[in-house]
């Protein structure tokens, strides 16, 4: 580009950013920085121009616009930037940004002001084959927006970066047309031209990206203070973090429908509906020939408040398919009554309801009410305050289809055990049936038109049949069923049994169906008797038994069973043993066992695991420390068994101790400052030791590893002197451990 179009294109950015001169400003709000090219000169360097854009608030705040800002310049790519020099230059003008108000029928609120000041200064670089970026960093926005983390810490970083092709061609980025709005109102619909212009005629695309943070508080190093010093302060810089899960770089806002901004065109459209701050980012990307030329960023903040609307026409219990379109959909002749939500009620003083039902019918009440005679489309409208200048609409369609009406019929045996069929009796010669949905009250769901089902359980049971037909008209039809036939067979598990005195027995009664409003009766054949479903019985005479179990169901359907000689009860051993010693550890983990079990003639023992045993008393050395559980079973002649078991613990023993004092003189005696003892098993070793400064001058992982007098072991030798230690280590237990103490250094 040479000086002439240059100046020109120059002239055009003034007209865009530079307005009359305000007092002061306070938090930062947003800001953007382009840039334009003058020229490239004959041994290859060009020189641009930069504008900086920052846009502040001027009610909410206390922090001034800095006289004269630094601008950090630096070349690189990617995560790898170094800086080349840095820029001061005053703030070139200071003005107010105003906020159109085109719809005479809202207010806006007075208390939000937003201004913005200009910084521009012109530099002469060099082309490279690495991206320049041009960067200003300041803290900080807003304490009061909603959409990031700790936003009253969080400073901004404004940049652009020049690429080798945009350095090559002379160009010069695209500005932006015009600031967003600094007020939109909540529940109103946003639609703002963000686009920008391009002198160059590249294509330009539009979207919403994430801001930068760069400064702080002050409380993490110079790059976190409210002016971070350039120089050293270099990119990448962080990207504000948003509270996710609701708000993110590409949805800042949240709004029905979502505010988005068009691709093409730059138009930021949707309608907000949370009231608050929010900080928005857009990024253009400037296209030459389908490659990538630039990028331009502007952050900035979108006040979301309830403006002032004397009147809104709004419908409840409606489905919205348009602003202030409204859908309500009925089946058959029916009376619709209309939920009016309309606000402000205060400024509402007249209602008009008009419907197109065989011929206009209209209605002067609040909530309207209309009698529809049967299928069809009707258009309607309800109209606030009709006639004056503020007044409001909203679009009502009724949609009315032929009224579905459900049925069905269960058919079984009520005594017999088997399968319920269900038939669905439904007139579908108005609509096809588009989905059925049957619920049979057990958790049992089906979506065929005549299943069948099988309950597992006695019972009443509520069937729902939920149909949709192709009108979306629904109906649901209830009916209790009543399924309590007598079980097909009495079956019980277990189906023999041969056990061992005392012999306990769980009669596990799987008949089907049962349950607690049947009535059961059970016989042992030992005299006793039970009426629970499925009972426990302990036999403690050796013998053989007979069982009968008789099954009633509530509704006199009866079943019944006798199992011949079903049990049989021998007499059984008992076992028992000792151990010695009877706290083993890791120094002495071998343990003596004897026997004391009675009628036992076989023994098998199991040590863990780890190793058996077949003689009635036998001894085993535990392998290592820990629980053992050790089990023995002992068996008679009627092969008849029991079994004890205890659990041995061997216990784990680590010893550790610390010298007083160490002589680092290298003649191969106390030279290190290390740990004594026994230290197998020991875990999460930690040594530290401190100069009389509280300066931790050395520090180890391993229990193993000394001190040798030097500071870090480094080479520096400490002074002569007393010296503050600390250890902490978990022992094989898992327990913390803690030893502090002073070692004294003797050369």
């Amino acid at each position: 580009m040479n000086k002439g179009i240059y100046k020109l294109y120059y002239l055009t950015v003034i007209l865009f950013l530079l307005l009359p001169v305000s007092g002061n400003s306070t938090h930062i709000v947003g800001g953007d920085i382009t840039y334009g090219c003058v020229g490239i000169s004959a041994d290859s360097m060009i020189t641009l121009v930069i504008t900086c854009t920052i846009y502040r608030d001027a009610i909410n705040g206390i922090a001034p616009y800095d006289n004269i800002a630094e601008f950090g310049i630096y070349r690189g790519g990617a995560r790898r930037w170094r800086s080349v020099r840095t820029v001061s230059t005053a703030v070139k003008d200071i003005s107010e940004i105003q906020n159109p108000n085109v719809n005479p029928c809202l207010e806006f609120p007075s208390n939000i002001v937003v201004e913005k000041g200009v910084y521009q200064f012109e530099v002469t670089l060099r082309v490279i084959d690495e991206e320049y970026m041009i960067a200003y960093q300041r803290c900080c926005r807003n304490e009061t927006i909603n959409n990031i983390v700790d936003p009253g810490s969080t400073g901004a970083a404004f940049t652009v970066e020049i690429t080798p092709f945009a350095q090559r061609q002379c160009n010069s980025s695209a500005v932006f047309r015009q600031f967003p709005p600094t007020i939109i109102c909540v529940n109103e619909r946003l639609d703002f031209d963000h686009s920008g212009l391009d002198f160059e005629g590249d294509e330009l695309v539009y979207e919403f990206c994430s801001p930068l943070t760069a400064g702080g508080v002050g409380d993490g190093g110079p790059c976190t203070t409210p002016l971070p010093p350039a120089a050293s302060c270099l990119p990448p810089f962080d990207l504000v973090k948003f509270r996710r899960p609701s708000y993110s770089a590409l949805a800042p806002l949240l709004g029905d429908p979502i505010v988005t901004i068009d691709s093409r065109t730059g138009q930021i459209t949707g309608v907000p509906n949370i009231e608050g701050q929010f900080v928005v980012g857009v990024c253009v990307k400037e296209f030459r020939n389908g490659r990538l030329m630039a990028t331009i960023k502007r952050d900035f903040q979108f006040n979301v408040t309830k403006c002032f609307k004397p009147v809104t026409a709004q419908l409840d219990d409606a489905e919205r398919i348009g602003f202030q379109e409204y859908l309500i959909r009925g089946c058959g002749a029916s009376e619709i009554e209309f939920n009016n939500a309309s606000f402000e009620p205060e400024n509402i003083f007249s209602y008009s309801w008009k419907f197109d039902i065989n011929g206009e019918v209209t209605s002067r009440d609040r909530d309207g009410v209309f009698q529809f005679p049967g299928p069809g489309l009707f258009n309607g409208l309800m109209i606030l305050n009709e006639g004056d200048q503020c007044a409001d609409t909203a679009k009502v369609i009724v949609d009315i289809k032929p009224e579905l009406i459900g049925d069905f019929i269960p058919d079984f045996d009520p005594c017999e055990f088997g399968p319920v069929d269900f038939k669905i009796n439904i007139d579908t010669s108005s609509a096809r049936l588009e989905r059925l949905d049957w619920d049979f009250g057990d958790g049992g769901v089906s979506t065929q038109i005549a299943p069948t089902h099988q309950y597992a359980e006695p019972g009443i049971y509520s069937v729902k049949l939920s149909l949709l037909d192709e009108n979306r008209c629904r109906d649901t039809v209830y009916k209790d069923i009543l399924w309590q036939p007598a079980p097909e067979i009495v079956v019980v598990e277990p189906s023999t049994f041969i056990g061992c005195n005392p012999g306990e027995i769980f009669f596990n009664n799987l008949s089907l169906p049962i349950d607690s409003t049947y009535d059961v009766y059970w016989e042992f054949g030992d005299g006793s008797n039970s009426s629970d479903i499925s009972p426990t019985h302990v036999y403690t005479e050796a013998g053989s038994y007979d069982v009968l179990v008789d099954i009633t169901s509530p509704i006199g359907c009866n079943i019944r069973r006798t199992f011949r000689d079903w049990i049989r009860i021998e007499p059984s051993p008992i076992a028992g043993f000792t151990c010695d010693p009877q706290q083993p550890d890791r120094f002495n983990p071998t343990v003596n066992f004897t026997d004391q079990s009675t009628g036992a003639i076989g023994w098998q023992w199991d040590f863990s695991g780890e190793g058996a045993s077949f003689i009635p008393n036998p001894m085993f050395k535990f392998p290592d420390t820990g629980l053992y559980l050790v089990e023995l079973v002992v068996v008679n002649e009627n092969s008849c068994t029991d079994t004890m078991a205890k659990v041995i613990d061997v216990l784990p023993i680590v010893t550790l101790h610390m010298p007083n004092a160490f002589t680092p003189n290298n003649d191969t005696k106390n030279d290190l400052f290390l740990g004594k003892g026994d230290l197998e098993g020991i875990k999460s070793y930690n040594l530290q030791v401190y100069n009389r400064w509280g300066e931790m001058i050395f520090q180890t992982l391993d229990p193993y590893e000394g001190w040798n007098g030097q500071k870090d072991n480094n080479g520096e030798r400490s002074p002569i002197g007393a010296y503050a230690y600390k250890v902490l280590y978990v022992d094989p237990r898992g327990q913390e451990r803690e030893l502090k103490g002073t070692i004294t250094l003797i050369r």
